[in-house]
């Protein structure tokens, strides 16, 4: 879990914000997080968390049997809710009304519930937590945390503070892909297409990566010498793998993802990769790179809704080599 300090580095404003309200003793009994995945939301709830518990006018820091004990999760006046896996159902909301509702068990007299992905909350408990939200008692805080707002009661939204995250940076998610064990090239690329370090680490270590990047890769080759011959090596992948249980849809995006980086990469050319990926990159006409990535985001956009993996295909080899 964070420290102060790597919160004040990676989330400036939000430090400030928090920070003022533990000097003046004003912190807010309803708390919204907003931001994107890998945005160490829950992190800072926790360390939110620690710091009131503790009751200083500063960040706790996390030295403290208090810290220790929620990190293990036996402090019994700190709930939390994960919404990121599964739903969050009414019962549970519920049952976390009636713990609330009696005195705290812990000395230090306050209860403080965390709800992550509160966007994966049923209807019926968002409405049970709006009346929970409505009639705060003064020792319960809540910290709220969400990826997609849109999908949040907006009377939920409007009784909490507002507290919105920047979204990782691409060094900050590769930095942390690469302290997770993602080696470095794939760590840049996949960085570049989601901004979770934790998802990046999936990703990576899922069954068909390795077999995805290097398609991508023998696409490109065949591409620079022939787009022919490109078009050709993505149709035979496609034929070859698409009756097969071990690849989905997802894993054909993936592949988009991948040649859509590589062409970004022949542009802007923030990261060297291994040798064969430099190669490639250096040796590709720039000329043209604005028509493929046209293209690909074109491509990209239809995807999901596409019926016809393999029609989108010879579409976007089409586009390549006409637009």
């Amino acid at each position: 879990m964070i420290k102060a300090k790597e919160l004040e580095t990676r989330q400036s404003v939000v430090y400030r914000t928090l920070k003022n309200a533990l000097e003046r003793n004003n912190v807010s009994q309803s708390y919204l997080f907003i931001g994107d995945k890998g945005t160490i939301m829950l992190d800072t709830a926790y360390l939110l968390a620690k710091s009131i518990i503790e009751g200083t006018s500063d960040f706790s820091n996390c030295l403290t049997d208090i810290s220790e004990r929620i990190e293990n999760a036996t402090f019994t006046d700190l709930v939390v809710l994960d919404g990121s896996e599964k739903s969050i159902k009414k019962e549970q909301i519920l049952l976390l009304q009636d713990q609330f509702s009696k005195t705290a068990l812990e000395v230090y007299g306050k209860k403080i519930y965390i709800i992550n992905a509160i966007e994966n909350a049923t209807t019926e408990a968002l409405n049970s937590l709006l009346k929970f939200l409505e009639e705060p008692s003064s020792d319960i805080y809540a910290i709220l945390i969400t990826y997609q707002i849109d999908r949040v009661l907006e009377t939920i939204v409007s009784r909490c503070q507002n507290l919105k995250f920047r979204p990782m940076s691409i060094d900050d998610c590769v930095k942390e892909s690469k302290e997770l064990g993602v080696i470095s090239e794939d760590a840049e690329i996949v960085s570049r297409i989601v901004n979770d370090a934790k998802q990046v680490n999936e990703i990576t270590l899922s069954k068909n990566y390795s077999s995805i990047k290097s398609k991508a890769i023998e696409f490109i080759s065949a591409f620079q010498e022939n787009p022919d011959l490109g078009g050709i090596e993505l149709q035979n992948f496609y034929k070859d793998t698409s009756k097969s249980s071990k690849y989905d849809k997802s894993d054909y995006g993936l592949l988009i993802d991948i040649i859509t980086v590589f062409y970004q990469e022949v542009v802007s050319k923030t990261f060297d990769g291994e040798e064969l990926w430099n190669t490639l990159r250096d040796k590709e006409n720039v000329d043209k790179i604005s028509v493929y990535l046209k293209a690909l985001l074109e491509t990209r956009d239809e995807f999901q809704r596409a019926p016809n993996v393999g029609l989108l295909f010879d579409k976007l080899i089409y586009k390549m080599k006409n637009m």
